[in-house]
């Protein structure tokens, strides 16, 4: 992991966590995000997409070679969600134009728009992105975006969900983000009678591959965790208690 540039990914989720820091913690942590902030404006591209990977100041003139490249949509919208509740104001016209570079390239490239994750995970985060933004003031061009792109997540929501077989990451993908899909008559029962008979002895679920790790010397491959797979599937199973 020390080989590789700092990511979209790991700052989203530390700018979604900051929301729990107690407040006397909140001062020293803004400070310390600033720079991976800087980081990350610094490195917009033209058109809006913000890339996976960020410059820092100290980098080597010459990048490491990613074999997998430098755009993935999920990896945006995790950093788009974190901007969202780190600070909504301030970033506004940044998400509005990073949002709309997103939904561009779905509607060019599908779910392959997403290099670095999978259908599931990818389909969950897009309807929270467009769920987010919905409820919010935004510019009237991407407020009518954001409806196509929802039918459009709709329609490859449907394929994903009536796969035989699923897994069980893939069973609680489902219900996660069945949660904010247009109404399919899925029934979201059956996705987690899935998880509770896949579920292992201890409670917990076994690991299930999430993301790709690109290496720039060595072979890439799947991350995997079954603390991770277990929390999706926890938080699916609680979230389908809640709401039934």
């Amino acid at each position: 992991f020390l080989s590789l540039p700092p990511d979209a990914d790991d700052l989203g989720l530390l700018l979604r966590l900051f929301g729990n820091l107690p407040p006397v913690e909140r001062q020293s942590a803004q400070k310390m995000l600033q720079t991976p902030l800087r980081w990350m404006e610094s490195s917009v591209l033209p058109g809006g997409e913000i890339p996976v990977w960020f410059t820092p100041d100290d980098a080597p003139p010459e990048a490491p070679l990613l074999v997998w490249g430098h755009h993935c949509a999920a990896t945006e919208i995790n950093l788009l969600l974190g901007l969202i509740a780190f600070d909504w104001p301030g970033y506004h016209r940044l998400i509005e134009r990073s949002a709309g570079s997103v939904l561009a390239r779905f509607d060019r490239h599908g779910l392959g728009a997403a290099l670095y994750y999978g259908p599931g995970y990818t389909l969950w985060v897009g309807f929270e992105l467009l769920a987010q933004l919905a409820a919010r003031p935004v510019s009237a061009p991407l407020a009518q975006k954001l409806d196509a792109a929802g039918r459009q997540l709709g329609g490859w929501f449907d394929e994903f969900a009536r796969r035989p077989g699923l897994s069980a990451q893939e069973s609680a993908l489902a219900l996660l983000a069945s949660r904010r899909a247009p109404d399919g008559g899925y029934l979201r029962s059956e996705w987690a009678a899935n998880l509770l008979r896949r579920q292992r002895h201890d409670g917990s679920w076994a690991a299930e591959s999430l993301f790709l790790i690109p290496h720039p010397a060595r072979q890439s491959g799947w991350y995997a965790s079954r603390l991770v797979t277990t929390a999706l599937c926890y938080r699916a199973l609680k979230l389908f208690e809640q709401e039934k």
